[in-house]
């Protein structure tokens, strides 16, 4: 075959073969040269219209090509013509969901991520509300909402970026500019080990005692009593298991932590760290709380914080449990010394509140703190959990004066 040289021609409809060469239209449609007069033939790659081996001129190859994508255009849209710029929103994303976007390549994944993004977020306010219409204090509102990670805000404003982008190319008269383009902060911070840094809240005595005293009785109330006695990850807590617990030589195996896992759900995993992975000596008061815990359970429970069918826990109820127990305690809208405003405890700042009182009230050194702790470098427990008060500072220069 003659003439095969591929020319270089924008991906797109409406560029197409000057001289003897192959394009490839915007459907993996080719216009190839059958021989030295010129000849074309179209062909397409086989969804649907599959036109192998006819001849015709480079025109009329043009013609059926406009004619092929036209018919196309119609099949995938169930007969619907292209959504105006006045459409609804609703109507504009099942378009791009439909069409637009899997004719640009986008995988099945990456679309069922967008229409249930847009089906959880964008759908309850604004599925009625005209393309044209869509402010960007409409986005903001909707971000706002999201109660959960900075990567899922992320997610919600890319997707929503990706349908006005869209809008903006098909009616660059209508919508000129996307007014998914809000802030929604900067990425968390992480420690040396991946953890994510939040603003941490260390309770005192007074506190800890109350948070025990209203969650006592409760499924979750092990948990809550680990974590400030042990300094356990909440992933840690839900996979303990009673045999886990040597009761001989009073020590409890961390081995293994709920994790997320690819496929979506949790799964028990060893520690996230191998300084996770750790044999804690229990004082005698723990050993005694586990004691009556364990009789309290009976004798088939498998896990030392089961459900109520005698299962794992669940990671998320874990903290709703926790954010119930901290309102009845009276932790929230706290202040501190300055009158400013204090973060609501989290069963993350359990844990800092261990190691910040073993550290700053019991003055363990900090090496024996680090193995405790399960961390893999000892400049996380020092730059990251164990903090510095006022008395403390004035302590040290109180030390001046001796």
């Amino acid at each position: 075959m003659a003439g095969k040289r591929k020319l270089t021609l924008e991906n797109s409809i409406g560029c197409w073969p000057i001289e003897k060469g192959v394009d490839k239209g915007r459907f993996g449609w080719e216009f190839r040269p059958v021989d030295e007069n010129g000849k074309y033939y179209i062909r397409g790659d086989g969804k649907p219209f599959r036109m192998g081996g006819k001849r015709s001129t480079l025109e009329d190859a043009q013609a059926s090509y406009y004619n092929a994508v036209a018919e196309l255009e119609k099949l995938k849209t169930g007969g619907r013509s292209k959504p105006a710029s006045n459409q609804t929103l609703e109507q504009w994303s099942e378009y791009c969901l439909t069409t637009l976007w899997p004719t640009a390549g986008r995988g099945g994944g990456e679309l069922d991520n967008r229409r249930s993004i847009l089906q959880k977020h964008f759908y309850p306010t604004l599925r009625d509300t005209p393309l044209e219409a869509v402010t960007m204090a409409d986005i903001r509102a909707v971000v706002s909402k999201i109660d959960g990670a900075w990567d899922t805000k992320r997610n919600v404003r890319n997707c929503a970026s990706a349908l006005f982008v869209s809008a903006m190319q098909e009616f660059p008269d209508a919508i000129k500019q996307n007014p998914a383009l809000v802030d929604i902060g900067e990425k968390p911070k992480r420690d040396a080990e991946g953890n994510r840094l939040h603003e941490r809240r260390f309770l005192d005595a007074t506190e800890r005692e109350k948070l025990l005293e209203v969650a006592k009785g409760d499924t979750y109330w092990i948990g809550i009593y680990l974590a400030l006695n042990l300094g356990l990850r909440r992933g840690e807590i839900l996979a303990l298991k009673w045999i886990h617990v040597d009761w001989e030589d009073k020590i409890i195996n961390v081995r293994d932590s709920i994790r997320s896992s690819k496929a979506g759900g949790k799964v028990t995993r060893p520690t996230k760290t191998v300084a996770g992975n750790r044999r804690i000596p229990l004082p005698n008061r723990v050993i005694s709380t586990l004691v009556d815990h364990k009789a309290t359970l009976g004798k088939d429970q498998i896990f030392i914080m089961p459900s109520s069918l005698g299962a794992r826990a669940a990671e998320r109820k874990f903290s709703r449990a926790m954010e119930d127990f901290r309102i009845l305690a009276g932790l929230c809208g706290s202040k501190n010394r300055y009158h400013e405003p204090l973060p609501d405890p989290t069963l993350q700042d359990l844990r800092d509140t261990f190691c910040d009182m073993m550290a700053n009230e019991k003055k363990v050194n900090v090496k024996v703190l680090q193995r405790i702790m399960g961390h893999e470098r000892v400049e996380t427990t020092l730059n990251f959990y164990v903090d510095a008060d006022h008395e403390d500072l004035a302590a040290a220069m109180a030390l001046l004066d001796d």
